[in-house]
């Protein structure tokens, strides 16, 4: 292998002493401060996300306000049952939980 003493210009500036262009030094500062406004952006929107997340679990699974409410339609005979709106449950469900599967 012969090595002729040629190089890339950046490793000649760097050989030499040359510093780097006002150009070169914006650009590389530039690029350090999007970075880490890009980690700002990031760890604010995982902050909000475990908020939403924590709210959402302390929510109950079950409200018992409503089945209060309708064990009592149940009881009067009030309680209506709309099968079309049934049916389109059931069937939303069951299309979700097929797309689920992997």
């Amino acid at each position: 292998m012969k090595i002729t003493g040629q190089q890339p210009p950046h490793l000649n500036e760097v050989g030499t002493g040359k510093t780097q262009g006002k150009e070169q030094r914006a650009k590389i500062e530039r690029a350090g401060h999007e970075s880490a406004t890009t980690r700002g952006i990031t760890n604010h929107a995982s902050q909000t996300a475990h908020r939403i997340k924590e709210t959402l679990q302390a929510e109950p699974d079950v409200r018992p306000d409503r089945v209060e409410e309708v064990k009592e339609k149940i009881r009067s005979g009030k309680y209506q049952v709309e099968p079309e709106r049934l049916a389109e449950n059931m069937l939303t469900a069951a299309l979700n939980e097929d797309l689920e599967k992997p």
